[in-house]
């Protein structure tokens, strides 16, 4: 990443004032005060291969990821936990009902309620920077840690309006947890493989995403506490990218939204 992009101080200011509200304090509660009825404007993202459209609210954006040394971005479990993320987000800035497939289905309850909360919704352009710290085996699944910075990509509340807000701090540490799901409460866990492994797509300036259900026999949760496990961590990813950025958020406005980076992985179609 070129200096002018990391120097770029036009990103997520209220993306992670308020996103990382609900990313980082995924424990803490918050009142169920919106509506899933809001008005969705029209969406100038074009459908996938298998008809999944983003919702307007990201389709000025795009995600890029990195990963810990050895941790391979493909992996099945990597892949699972990229949809997750960004599914999160989705949700967040948009509404559940318009995250990629499987997810309102797979998502725990407790998270579900923060999406009602509307305070989060708005049209996000620029770049969402993340990178995955951990993957962790467990009995029924495996366990996530990973890190997001809003300073690439600025919010505009207002669907309507031209007032864009930035953010620049060192970000969130996130931890959530995948669980095989059971078929029923007293059978065992299945042994559904997570998700197929995806190659690069062609198209890298437009918000990606998978084409199917990648959620399908899984649970995703965000356990109360786990968005702090590895906040050191997170600092120093940050840092490296923004060796000036504050602990604190810091709100900037903004006159034009931040460049879009190309997505990476991204999402196309899975291979036949």
């Amino acid at each position: 990443m070129d200096s002018e992009a990391v120097n770029t101080r036009g990103a997520a200011r209220i993306a992670a004032a308020v996103l990382a509200t609900m990313v980082s304090v995924a424990g803490c509660g918050s009142p169920d005060t919106g509506t899933d009825a809001t008005p969705e404007p029209a969406s100038p993202c074009a459908d996938g291969s298998g008809g999944y459209r983003p919702p307007a609210q990201v389709c000025e954006s795009t995600v890029v990821w990195s990963a810990e040394p050895g941790i391979d971005l493909y992996s099945s479990e990597a892949t699972l936990a990229r949809a997750g993320a960004e599914a999160d987000f989705i949700s967040g800035f948009a509404g559940p009902q318009y995250a990629y497939p499987g997810y309102s289905d797979a998502i725990d309850p407790e998270r579900a309620k923060r999406y009602k909360n509307d305070i989060y919704r708005g049209i996000h352009s620029g770049t969402l920077l993340t990178h995955l710290q951990e993957i962790q085996p467990t009995q029924d699944g495996f366990h996530v840690k990973y890190c997001v910075v809003f300073n690439e990509i600025a919010v505009r509340r207002d669907v309507v309006g031209d007032d864009l807000i930035g953010s620049y701090d060192r970000g969130s540490a996130v931890g959530v947890r995948f669980t095989r799901a059971a078929s029923d409460p007293g059978a065992p866990a299945t042994t559904a493989a997570p998700a197929t492994r995806y190659s690069p797509a062609p198209d890298r300036l437009h918000w990606q995403a998978p084409t199917s259900n990648v959620f399908d026999g899984w649970t995703v949760s965000f356990p109360e506490g786990e968005d702090v496990t590895d906040r050191a961590g997170c600092d120093a990813w940050a840092l490296s990218l923004y060796p000036d950025a504050p602990e604190k958020n810091e709100s900037i406005d903004l006159a034009t939204a931040p460049p879009v980076q190309p997505a990476y992985p991204g999402w196309p179609a899975p291979p036949d």
